[in-house]
């Protein structure tokens, strides 16, 4: 086997990056071989660190050139695993330093920036520009643009996705290196050389955006991206009623997601009294929020629920805006999370099943004693579905919870695509459980866009089962 110490293409991406931007030896090596979920580490053969497109494009030449495999790395926190074909001498880009504000475009409303930046600090240079831009809720601090929008269904969910829907609605066109090293621009880009970007998706030729995002990182390399941006009331409020059964919860639910006007910037669902739901509310003045907030909890009380306590009502602000006390309550968790989506009246029906087949493992198997258990969160996003997320924690000082936690987490995800349900992220296990329901018409679709965007599979091999 070859040594990670004596890559064939080590002096090669040596002139590409410089030496310093390599990574070869084994104890940063392992640096790289985890990502947040509980799947077994995968040390990479060696990690190249890029500083411009230009470099990224000559890494994909050089590894095509030398039929050598590329994945790519954003912020490491995917949720499913890492790809399985992970051959010796796998190159990995860590996509980090491409990580620029290019543009704030306080006129158009848009915002440029290259995909190794992380979330936090996007949202932080357009929030100084008196603006805002739909990123994601949780983890915004950890995950960088390309990752979301490569391995987050719909792109990623901003904490008002219940409004604003996944950062697909809010994408105008990328900058995409292809497997074979040339530069694609969609949107504009693609259909008229004059303009460097278009402001409806699909106005000058098919929209081919979309298909790059939650691909995987499956047919390019993103390397910009061109966002809408935001005017947003600074005024802000929150709340929490309790709910004594899920039918009270989902009356609820039904009835705020069915209103004319959405009062809510967002909600959100936690099992906890036993049932928890959070508002979140914006306003231009005090006495307009005052009026929302009312709005809310009049549909509240009439099915049930009840104001919580005040520890929780205190909770409640951090809650709905995502504030970094409530990201590192999520983030900070050893789990296995199983992330789906599904439409608001096949909700309650898959939510039961899924939730009954972990309870019933989880209670014959007696994974209570190794620390094994679920935290439920879901979400409304838009007016038509619901955004879950089954966290599956396990005990990293107790020998077997985390494969525990694993078993769970893939056998979810198989029953999530049994029952018509839409998986989360679109890296490792999960890609592939998602497109084993494909039909044979629509992979023979995505198979003949591989082959004919990456002939040599190069380029984050195995996803999706391509």
């Amino acid at each position: 086997m070859t040594s990670r110490l004596e890559h064939p293409l080590h002096e090669a991406l040596g002139q590409i990056v410089g030496a310093e931007q390599l990574v070869s030896t084994p104890e940063v090596l392992a640096n790289y071989s985890q990502d947040k979920s509980p799947f077994p580490p995968l040390v990479p053969a060696i990690v190249v660190r890029p500083g411009s497109v230009n470099e990224v494009r000559d890494i994909m030449r050089l590894a095509g050139h030398h039929k050598t495999p590329v994945n790519t790395r954003g912020g490491g926190f995917s949720l499913t695993g890492y790809l399985g074909e992970c051959v010796e001498d796998t190159i990995v880009l860590d996509l980090r330093r491409l990580n620029r504000v290019l543009d704030i475009d306080a006129v158009n409303f848009t915002a440029t920036a290259q995909c190794g930046i992380i979330m936090k600090d996007l949202s932080d240079q357009v929030e100084a520009a008196g603006l805002h831009v739909h990123t994601v809720g949780i983890p915004i601090g950890y995950t960088t643009l390309g990752g979301v929008l490569s391995g987050v269904q719909g792109g990623g969910y901003p904490a008002s996705m219940c409004v604003s829907g996944t950062g697909l609605y809010h994408l105008l066109g990328l900058e995409i290196v292809l497997p074979s090293g040339e530069l694609l621009r969609t949107n504009a880009g693609g259909a008229n050389v004059h303009r460097s970007q278009d402001f409806t998706r699909g106005g000058n030729a098919p929209d081919l955006t979309s298909m790059f995002v939650g691909d995987g990182g499956c047919f390019g390399i993103k390397t910009e991206a061109c966002v809408r941006i935001h005017p947003r009331p600074q005024e802000m409020a929150a709340g929490c009623f309790d709910f004594d059964d899920f039918d009270c919860l989902w009356a609820a639910l039904l009835a705020l997601t069915a209103l004319p006007e959405l009062p809510y910037e967002s909600i959100v669902i936690l099992e906890s009294r036993p049932w928890s739901l959070f508002y979140f509310a914006r306003g231009t003045q005090p006495t307009i929020l005052d009026q929302t907030l009312s709005d809310i909890e009049a549909v509240l009380s009439n099915n049930g629920g009840r104001k919580s306590p005040p520890a929780l009502q205190e909770q409640a602000l951090d809650v709905g805006a995502a504030e970094p006390a409530y990201q590192d309550l999520f983030v900070n968790v050893d789990r296995g999370l199983l992330a789906f989506v599904a439409g608001k009246k096949e909700f309650p029906s898959v939510f039961k099943q899924v939730r009954e087949l972990l309870d019933r493992e989880i209670e014959s198997r007696g994974l209570d004693e190794l620390g094994v258990g679920l935290m439920v969160y879901f979400s409304p996003m838009l007016r038509h579905s619901i955004y879950t997320t089954i966290s599956i924690i396990f005990d990293v000082d107790e020998p077997g919870s985390r494969e525990a936690a694993l078993d769970l987490q893939c056998r979810g995800y198989e029953k999530v695509v049994a029952l018509g349900a839409c998986p989360e992220p679109h890296q490792g296990y999960s890609s592939t459980v998602n497109a084993s329901a494909w039909s044979p018409e629509f992979r023979q679709l995505m198979t003949g866009i591989k082959q004919m965007l990456d002939p040599e599979r190069l380029l984050n091999r195995g996803l999706w089962g391509l």
